[in-house]
């Protein structure tokens, strides 16, 4: 069973710390599939590469969200690779991009690698349900692109470093209000 909505989950942490203000979604109209030609054309879009063999995902094909001062747009893919795989694929073609890991109880494993100018990202999404483990990805790209503070943030609430995360939170509260820490832990 796919989880569609899980693909943007790994990108939707990334600004998670800008939760507030208006969200609005659109996803394209049409149900088929669309073609490699459509998929790489919107990929292309973001500057990112489509991992071959990637598959787009119709009921995700394009996703945009506001958050915080940013819109943010994913593109959606079935991938049919391990994640580890796919991480280091994406790792290898965004030069000097910014890595942030998470796992999840129940089996939800992300890793979004950022451009370093904070414009795109590549998330890497791994879910568990009912025996079956799914790896999707989503190419997303941000207006304005996010800051090297708010990269930093990221970094700083994924970390292993408990006071570093306890202020990171603390700051994405204070700019964002308190929705957009909830899940992430307590400032």
């Amino acid at each position: 069973m796919k989880h569609p909505i899980l693909v943007i989950l790994s990108i939707w942490f990334a600004v998670a710390g800008c939760a507030r203000g208006s969200s609005s979604s659109s996803q394209s109209a049409s149900t088929q599939q669309p073609t490699v030609a459509q998929a790489t054309a919107s990929a292309q879009a973001s500057g990112l590469p489509v991992y071959p063999g990637a598959t787009k995902m119709a009921a995700m094909a394009n996703v945009t969200v506001t958050r915080c001062g940013h819109k943010i747009t994913v593109a959606s893919y079935d991938v049919n690779a391990s994640f580890d795989t796919v991480a280091n694929w994406y790792s290898a073609r965004i030069p000097g991009g910014i890595r942030i890991s998470r796992t999840f109880p129940g089996g939800l494993t992300m890793t979004d690698i950022f451009e370093p100018n904070g414009a795109g990202v590549a998330g890497v999404t791994q879910t568990h349900f009912a025996g079956v483990t799914a790896v999707h990805v989503g190419l997303g790209t941000y207006e304005p692109a996010l800051s090297s503070a708010e990269l930093q943030t990221m970094q700083q609430v994924a970390g292993p470093d408990s006071p570093a995360k306890r202020q990171a939170l603390a700051r994405m509260s204070a700019k964002c209000g308190p929705a957009s820490v909830r899940g992430l832990g307590s400032p």
